[in-house]
Formats: structure tokens, C-alpha cells, sequence
């Protein structure tokens, strides 16, 4: 049996409010985290392509080469220690929405849950009015835990629809099987809510993906030319700053600005 499970009923509130305050301090630890992680990560990088900046005009490797060295060995570490805390802030914060939810819903707290199934309600249906089942404080408000679109269209039409009688057993022994498991249940419902998706975004990319496409041959020009322009850039800063070598650097720079902004205009959330 879970902790959860053996509280008493009047406890559990209380319970809930601890593990809210135990997620709200944790979030807190996770968020400093990766602040500190993010400034060694700059402070690192600066100081990498600076001294490897100053190595190279001295054409010298003492005494800035081995800074920058060690300093962009540093930059990488942090790299890979910042993903750890940067996939977990996510999460952290959607179990403190959840445990949020479930203290509004013992509490009858229903400012709290912004989602009340109000665009389900059936004009036609007003026994569905009559016995609260989509609304402020309704029965949707009071069970939901869905975090995708179509997990709220299900739930909604089990509500208003019903289910058939044969099935009615089976949904209550997975009922009975998932009561019993509160450690996956709160995860698939905080996981659920990372995917934040709009149903007009979903038909949005349904509509571009099944209309005919247009002709993205320039974005096939664009990362040919950037494949180019990248390194010829680094190329020439490294000669010019080396070996004092006249170079137009700042020209394929430019062109590096130029195409980013061209191309980016044209590139949607969407696409």
C-alpha cells in the first residue's frame, strides 16, 4: 500500500499541503540549480573564446591557450549537467500544478481549476445542467485529469454518453488496479501536461501537413549556404587575428546576418 493510501480521510488534505510545500521547496533548489549551472556556463564560454581569441593574436599558446582550454572543457561539463535540472523543472512545476488541482478539488476550491468542461455543455442536454456534469464545480471539474485535448473529449464523452453496461465492470476493475499504483498515476498526469497542445495548433499543422506542399528549394539554398559562410567566417577571423592576413570576414558575417533573417521570416511556430 501507498502512503497515500493508509492516511485517514480527514488527513488527507493535510497531507497533500505538506507534499505541495516538500514540491514548491524542491522547485526551488532545481530552479538555483540551474541559474548557477547557466552563469559557470557563460562565464566559461567567454572566457574560452576570449583567451583563445588572445592566444591566437599572440600566436602564442602561453599563457592564454591553456585558459582557454580549460575553459571550454569546463563549458562542455556544464553543458551536460544543465540537462538533468532542465528536464526536470518541467515536470516539478506540472506536479505542483496537479497537487494544486487536488487541494482546489477537496477544497471546492474551483477558481483553482481553470479547465470546468464549459464547451462541452449541450444546450439540447439540459439533464446534463440539471446534474452538474460540465461547469464550474461539476462532475468534469471534480474528475478530470487529463492534459491532452483528446483526453478531455474522451473524458467529456464518457460523461455525457455513458458507457455500455458490459464494459462498466472492466472500467472499474482498471479503476480499482490504477487506485492502487498513485506513484504512475500522478506521473502520467503531470507528464501528459508537458505536451502543451492547442486543438487549433494540432488542426493548424493536420491542414499544412495534407495540402500540397510549397517549394522549400530555398531552404535547401539556405543551409547549403550556411554550411559555407559558418566556417569561411571562422576561417578568416582565425588568419586575420594569426597571421595579420587582409580577409572580408565582416562580409561573410554579414551574409550570415542576412540569411538569418531572411529565413527565419518565413519559418512559422507552425511549420
Amino acid at each position: 500500500m501507498t502512503e497515500e493510501e493508509v492516511i485517514p480521510r480527514n488527513s488527507r488534505i493535510e497531507f497533500w499541503r505538506r507534499g505541495l510545500r516538500r514540491l514548491s521547496r524542491f522547485e526551488a533548489r532545481v530552479d538555483a540549480v540551474i541559474t548557477r549551472i547557466a552563469m559557470v556556463r557563460l562565464i566559461s564560454f567567454l572566457m574560452a573564446f576570449l583567451c583563445g581569441i588572445a592566444s591566437a593574436y599572440d600566436r602564442e599558446w602561453m599563457p592564454y591557450g591553456p585558459i582557454a582550454a580549460v575553459s571550454f572543457l569546463v563549458f562542455l561539463v556544464a553543458v551536460i549537467l544543465h540537462r538533468k535540472p532542465y528536464r526536470l523543472m518541467p515536470r516539478v512545476q506540472k506536479r505542483v500544478v496537479t497537487i494544486t488541482e487536488t487541494i482546489a478539488r477537496a477544497t471546492h476550491d474551483w477558481e483553482k481549476i481553470a479547465d470546468d468542461g464549459a464547451a462541452y455543455a449541450d444546450p439540447g442536454r439540459p439533464d446534463l445542467q440539471e446534474l452538474q456534469v460540465f461547469g464550474r464545480g461539476s462532475l468534469y471539474q471534480l474528475v478530470n485529469r487529463s492534459g491532452l485535448p483528446w483526453g478531455r473529449n474522451r473524458v467529456a464523452e464518457l460523461l455525457r454518453d455513458g458507457t455500455a453496461q458490459a464494459e462498466m465492470a472492466e472500467r472499474q476493475e482498471a479503476a480499482r488496479e490504477l487506485a492502487r499504483l498513485s506513484v504512475l498515476r500522478h506521473r502520467v498526469e503531470a507528464e501528459a501536461r508537458l505536451v502543451d497542445v492547442s486543438p487549433d495548433d494540432v488542426e493548424k499543422m493536420l491542414t499544412w501537413a495534407e495540402t500540397k506542399p510549397e517549394s522549400l528549394s530555398w531552404l535547401d539554398t539556405a543551409f547549403w549556404l550556411s554550411l559555407v559562410l559558418v566556417p569561411a567566417t571562422f576561417v578568416q577571423v582565425v588568419m586575420t587575428l594569426s597571421f595579420g592576413w587582409i580577409t572580408f570576414w565582416q562580409v561573410s558575417f554579414l551574409a550570415q546576418l542576412v540569411l538569418f533573417g531572411a529565413t527565419t521570416s518565413k519559418l512559422t511556430a507552425y511549420y
